[in-house]
């Protein structure tokens, strides 16, 4: 039998390929190959091999309906999510990027006149503090802007309204920052009125008369 390495043709790449339709991996192969590929780790050039091949290709409705399906059910664990957001820690879109999914998305009319639920509503809302919590990919510490602080703020202190203003006794409007350093310090905000803040920001010199 001769040796050596011998590049396969095409033709010869479609056979083996017809030889293997409808064939089917028992689950204890499956579990084979899972195990033989554990660790495993592919080389850039192998990535770049594997992402130019795909290129192009588009999946027909039948096999899109296919994948559909067989994810039907499936939920990522806890662990997988954990590893999913550490892969994504840092990473921004470039505007090249985000001209594309801009140009996708128009004209999507597929959630047009939904309705979410109270309790997906809730979900989302709860799913859209985590991103901005400590362990979220959007944590900025004390590099946060005026808004995203603010944000932070009534997370854990809850709405300003709900307490009385610290100086007038009076309905309070806003949280307060006692230095003018919008630090990530919970002891550092209290509540105030619109007019007792306004005063204070004005002895602080922080509102200029026009």
């Amino acid at each position: 039998m001769p040796s050596g390495i011998y590049k396969r043709t095409k033709q010869h790449r479609e056979n083996i390929g017809i030889s293997h339709l409808g064939k089917k991996h028992s689950k204890a192969t499956k579990e084979k190959i899972r195990q033989s590929n554990l660790g495993k780790k592919l080389s850039e050039t192998t990535k770049e091999k594997l992402k130019q091949s795909h290129l192009g290709k588009k999946h027909s409705k039948a096999t899109k309906e296919k994948m559909s399906q067989a994810r039907l059910g499936h939920i990522v664990t806890k662990g997988t999510r954990e590893k999913i957001r550490e892969a994504n820690l840092g990473k921004k879109l470039s505007k090249k990027t985000k001209e594309k999914m801009s140009e996708r998305m128009k004209g999507n009319q597929y959630s047009l006149g939904y309705i979410h639920s109270e309790s997906t509503r809730e979900k989302m809302r709860q799913n859209s503090l985590k991103r901005t919590d400590e362990k979220g990919g959007n944590w900025r510490g004390d590099n946060v802007g005026y808004n995203g602080v603010h944000k932070w703020i009534r997370k854990h202190k809850g709405k300003a309204s709900l307490c009385k203003c610290i100086d007038c006794e009076e309905q309070a409007i806003h949280w307060s920052n006692v230095d003018h350093s919008y630090k990530r310090k919970l002891e550092d905000y209290q509540p105030c009125c619109i007019k007792c803040h306004r005063k204070y920001d004005k002895e602080a010199n922080l509102i200029v008369k026009k």
